[in-house]
């Protein structure tokens, strides 16, 4: 009995070594990398977007926020946006046409307006349709920046410009934020 033991406790011991080495050789390789920066997904197309906006509230406040910054994206909305009047567009109506970056996720619109404040919504955010399809667009560019030793945060869209477009009775109305 007592030789089984000492076996066994030599079986540990040799395997603690073992797991040891593993961890310093795994931190020596992994103290190599650097960090990328943020980086677009190669996968990326160039797209258009044209979205319209129906104002509930008609002599409100129009606020237009920016969700964006969950991708990742150093492009803010209000950066990359500017303000178009045009008698074309009916009054209390917005027309947002956006230029952007995407491997999949495309801009979506909603709305939330407060009677009591006077006060109308418009949040302008990224939707993705299909997570999975998302992380296999990126694979080979993690497999291939894994190799060169570089970790790198992942941008799969980045808005380039937005033109939004309103009535000339609604201009005054807009607030970027």
């Amino acid at each position: 009995m007592r030789k089984i033991r000492l076996v066994l406790l030599g079986v540990l011991c040799a395997g603690l070594l073992v797991c040891g080495i593993g961890t310093g050789v795994t931190l020596a390789e992994v103290s190599t990398f650097s960090y990328g920066g943020q980086q677009l997904l190669e996968s990326a197309q160039n797209r258009t977007q044209s979205l319209t906006v129906t104002l509930d509230l008609p002599e409100s406040t129009v606020y237009l926020e920016d969700m964006l910054y969950g991708w990742g994206s150093d492009n803010r909305l209000m950066d990359v946006s500017r303000l178009e009047v045009s008698s074309d567009i009916p009054a209390g109506t917005l027309r947002l046409d956006a230029t952007y970056d995407s491997a999949g996720p495309e801009l979506a619109v909603w709305t939330d307006s407060w009677a009591e404040g006077n006060q109308e919504w418009v949040h302008v955010s990224w939707q993705a349709a299909d997570d999975l399809a998302l992380l296999f667009s990126c694979k080979d560019q993690l497999l291939s920046d894994l190799r060169d030793r570089r970790v790198t945060s992942y941008v799969p869209a980045e808005l380039r410009e937005m033109v939004i477009t309103v009535n000339p009775a609604d201009a005054d109305r807009i607030s970027l934020l």
